[in-house]
């Protein structure tokens, strides 16, 4: 294995990893907001991350906002995720032709024959 296809390998997982980071937020954001959007007035917002028996008092929907990712924390991974696509891409043009035959290019880079 030459040292460009080394990189190309860790560039590719650091971008698989941003990615799944990203996913990570969102599914964390929604999981917040899906109660809310579906009946917002049925449900209780404990900001402690611990059920709380003011829920149950109510017969509230209880809803963990001590989980809720900041959009700084958003943007951040974001951010983070184009950064590392670009890597991604660059370590793919740096491949030499008869190695690039070898592996899969990234999923958003049409392969050109």
């Amino acid at each position: 294995m030459s040292q460009p296809y080394k990189a190309y390998i860790k560039a590719i997982e650091a971008h698989r990893e941003s990615e799944q980071n990203v996913e990570y937020l969102i599914a964390r954001l929604a999981a917040f907001a899906t109660p809310l959007i579906k009946n917002w007035r049925q449900c209780y917002v404990d900001l402690s991350g611990r059920t709380d028996d003011a829920a149950a008092l109510f017969s509230k929907e209880w809803v963990d906002g001590s989980n809720v990712p900041s959009a700084h924390e958003i943007r951040s991974a974001l951010d983070a995720r184009s950064k590392a696509m670009a890597a991604a891409e660059r370590a793919w043009t740096a491949l030499p032709e008869e190695e690039r035959r070898n592996v899969l290019a990234p999923s958003w880079i049409k392969r050109q024959r």
